[in-house]
């Protein structure tokens, strides 16, 4: 048997919930996709639960060693679906375009932060951040 859905081919779907044991009205059709390269690496940005002490993302930082930007961590479902596998490397590029200004900056292994050195008071730089699962041999694309 196994699963019947085609690797990159689009679906119509509906859902619809049970509550208390009765059925809910349909919901509205979206379109869904199976991507399995996609699922096997999953993409990260900068941290923003605005809630959290970690908020990387829309915020003023200093610059300095103990100081730092985060990534929200991801996971992947391991084969046979039994299990989950973090990631263990990310790598933040911080851009400023119109300066012409790039610097990447990849984060120890195990972890989902880097520090502020390297950049400058008082810029607003665009940030992107991607995942390793293999200590950064290979990285998703964000």
């Amino acid at each position: 048997m196994g699963n019947q859905l085609v690797d990159g081919d689009f679906y119509n779907v509906k859902v619809r919930g049970i509550v208390n044991n009765a059925f809910q009205p349909w919901g509205a059709a979206c379109r869904f996709m199976i991507n399995n390269a996609e699922a096997n690496c999953p993409r990260t940005k900068l941290y923003d639960q605005s809630t959290a002490q970690f908020l990387s993302c829309g915020v003023t930082k200093a610059i300095a060693s103990n100081v730092y930007v985060y990534a929200n961590p991801v996971r992947r479902l391991q084969p046979g679906c039994a299990s989950y596998l973090n990631a263990n490397r990310y790598q933040f590029r911080f851009r400023i375009v119109s300066e012409n200004f790039t610097l990447i900056k990849t984060s120890a292994t195990g972890q989902y932060l880097v520090n502020t050195v390297g950049l400058s008071c008082n810029k607003t730089y665009e940030v992107d951040v991607r995942a390793s699962f293999d200590n950064g041999a290979t990285w998703c694309n964000t």
